[in-house]
């Protein structure tokens, strides 16, 4: 039988950018919720465990500037394609983004979407052609060999 753990008070306690004010008296499976302020002025419920262990450093005001600096410095070209949410970009982003970490010299991503078109539905995959632009590619399978053809 699991042994409970011990109680720690989080009052007045620092975590990243998030200030603890008081124990809440609702709880998360069996996880203490901590009431917080953020050093932007947003008071919130956080995990205790998430706090702790560093998962959350703020209340979401950390990630949103982080992602704007992303966007100052060049490394992605806007907010609305994902750069703040990995998850939620769209399948083209994704394809330039992975193509920027292979080759030094990819179009900006504009340029890349007029380049290559939005891409197809299924199993298309983005192949660098020997002049340095970028197709849509997919693979079929003709006589035991697979060859690459441009989908229509």
């Amino acid at each position: 039988m699991k042994r409970p753990a011990k109680f720690q008070d989080l009052t007045n306690e620092t975590f990243g950018r998030l200030k603890v004010l008081f124990q809440s008296s609702r709880e998360h499976q069996r996880d203490s919720l901590w009431v917080s302020e953020c050093l932007c002025g947003t008071i919130r419920e956080f995990r205790g465990s998430c706090l702790r262990t560093g998962a959350t450093k703020s209340c979401g005001c950390l990630r949103k500037e982080l992602a704007a600096a992303r966007v100052k410095a060049g490394i992605c070209t806007s907010l609305t394609h994902g750069c703040a949410a990995r998850g939620n970009e769209t399948r083209e982003h994704r394809a330039w983004s992975n193509a920027r970490l292979r080759y030094a010299d990819v179009p900006s991503f504009e340029e890349f979407l007029v380049q290559v078109g939005p891409k197809p539905n299924g199993r298309a995959r983005l192949r660098r052609q020997p002049d340095r632009s970028f197709i849509w590619t997919t693979k079929f399978a003709e006589n035991g060999k697979e060859i690459n053809q441009c989908p229509t």
